[in-house]
């Protein structure tokens, strides 16, 4: 299938000069499209932009950021936090995520996914959108492409044009069918919502699962914590993701078997980069501080003993997980039911996700704090037509 590019001019950016010129063209734009590809740890450490495509009426730039400077690229994310240029995307948390971290908080925005969703659309995908809308096929063959690998091919740059060329006439198109199901407001609050959030993302550094704290003792538990932080590092440093230095039950049956430290030349499923006695020495100089440490502490080595904190609080969150479920049970399951039956399974499952039940039961969300106006209202109607009272959740 050869991608259509819907009748735009297709401009590959490496150059300052072209790049200069493209935002010069887009300053001047009362609407874009855009669209992101990012690596996520999955070849590379961290979450990181690698291409950039944004889509006017007539033109489509697919940015490569590699050759630039952050100080280079101020000027185009100075276009996303333009309030007075529309920016179209299509599932745009991920983007807006990164935007953030780039030091962008962008303005005016309109996410064709959220749209499909409020409308119901049964698949709500990119090419699924385009399709039911378009009657256009989208190549998606290219969707787990390794994007940090230089040189692009026409066919990734392609591929990439296609993610934004239709966002402004599906943009048009999707108004009138928010028009006609009544939706505009819910969307145009939702929107306000996502310029108005400051997104976060932390480097994942906590590996360790509850089966890990039925196994192993504290002792051994600070080791294996302390070696997924070691772990962390080594792959920030050769900018890896952590699943390619070595994967988390490697990092296990380290603790289940520290001697394998000794002939660590020769163990599989390290990645080749540290295949060496320097890293060798290294880990095991390490392993030795974390195992101090825990002596130090005085940590049980007994893997049976009952691991409590000092406050023993867990009858405390024995009594929470209690009440979480009876309120989940008694209280929103109805409601949501009831939202489902009349607004779709979307509204239902954003309105009373089960980390917004969660923080409604543990009391660090308010009813009265959502930032949306239309759940307070669904949400509160569907509990007085139920007769629940959400008293204390307000």
């Amino acid at each position: 299938m050869q991608p259509t590019n819907r009748g735009h001019r297709v401009e590959y950016i490496t150059q300052t000069t072209d790049l200069q010129n493209a935002i010069e063209h887009l300053r001047g734009c009362a609407e874009i499209g855009f669209d992101f590809e990012f690596d996520n740890n999955l070849y590379t450490y961290g979450f990181n932009l690698c291409l950039v495509q944004i889509a006017t009426p007539s033109r489509c730039f697919v940015i490569d950021p590699y050759p630039f400077q952050a100080e280079v690229l101020q000027d185009l994310w100075a276009i996303f936090s333009n309030p007075a240029i529309l920016k179209i995307i299509h599932a745009g948390g991920e983007d807006f995520r990164l935007l953030n971290l780039l030091g962008c908080q962008p303005k005016n925005l309109f996410d064709t996914e959220l749209c499909a969703n409020l409308l119901s659309y049964p698949k709500t995908s990119l090419s699924n959108v385009v399709f039911q809308n378009f009657a256009v096929e989208l190549d998606k063959g290219l969707q787990v492409s390794n994007w940090t690998k230089r040189p692009l091919s026409s066919q990734q740059i392609n591929y990439a044009a296609n993610d934004v060329v239709f966002l402004l006439d599906l943009k048009n198109e999707m108004v009138t069918q928010l028009v006609a199901a009544q939706k505009t407001d819910w969307f145009a609050e939702e929107m306000q919502a996502a310029e108005n959030t400051t997104y976060v993302w932390e480097q994942k550094t906590d590996y360790v699962k509850k089966t890990d704290r039925t196994e192993f003792s504290e002792f051994d538990l600070f080791v294996l914590t302390e070696l997924f932080k070691f772990r962390d590092g080594a792959a920030k440093k050769i900018n890896k993701p952590t699943y390619q230095v070595f994967n988390d039950d490697f990092v296990r049956e380290l603790v289940r078997k520290p001697e394998q430290l000794t002939h660590w030349p020769t163990l599989r499923g390290i990645i080749h980069y540290l295949k060496n006695e320097e890293f060798r020495d290294r880990i095991q100089t390490a392993y030795q501080a974390i195992k101090q440490s825990a002596i130090e502490q005085n940590l049980s080595t007994d893997p049976t003993a009952k691991k409590r904190n000092p406050n023993n609080d867990w009858a405390e969150k024995e009594r929470q997980r209690e009440e979480l479920k009876i309120a989940k049970e008694k209280i929103f399951a109805p409601i949501k039911a009831k939202i489902a039956q009349k607004y779709g399974d979307f509204v239902a499952n954003s309105t009373l996700s089960n980390h917004v039940m969660n923080d409604l039961v543990a009391q660090t969300l308010k009813i009265k704090d959502f930032k949306t106006n239309y759940k307070k209202q669904i949400l509160t109607t569907a509990a007085q037509e139920l007769g629940i009272d959400l008293g204390k959740y307000f």
